[in-house]
């Protein structure tokens, strides 16, 4: 089975210990770690791309010979997403949803289907009455 999955991102202030620590878009140095999981026994060559919110861009490269790898960098800016394989050449990926993390979760798709929802009840709703008066 070939399975590679993010398994974590973090971006972490470096000074964290300061009690009145501010932090500033492009000023604070951050900690960044990713980790990126081989849950499968298939061993394949991958590549992995990390984005920060500064717009940079990394492609590592990991042979994926042992179970799990942590990419560690300190830079003035966050983690935004990290996905592995962004090529999308491999096509035999058991679950590619685990192939991509965000740092941050985007709500704008729930609030559309809860939209769409509420819009679908309120209207069988009114047929109801409508039939039952």
């Amino acid at each position: 089975m070939l399975d590679y999955e993010v398994l974590k991102i973090s971006s972490v202030p470096a000074d964290w210990y300061k009690e009145n620590l501010e932090e500033k878009k492009g000023e604070t140095e951050y900690v960044c770690n990713v980790w990126i999981h081989r849950k499968g026994e298939f061993i394949m060559p991958v590549v992995v791309e990390i984005r920060f919110d500064n717009g940079d861009k990394v492609r590592e490269h990991w042979d994926g010979q042992e179970r799990w790898v942590r990419y560690a960098y300190q830079k003035k800016a966050k983690i935004e997403s990290v996905e592995v394989d962004p090529d999308h050449k491999i096509q035999f990926d058991r679950n590619n949803f685990n192939n991509s993390r965000t740092a941050e979760a985007n709500v704008d798709p729930a609030r559309k289907l809860t939209n769409y929802w509420t819009c679908i009840s309120q209207f069988c709703a009114q047929l109801l009455a409508w039939w039952l008066v």
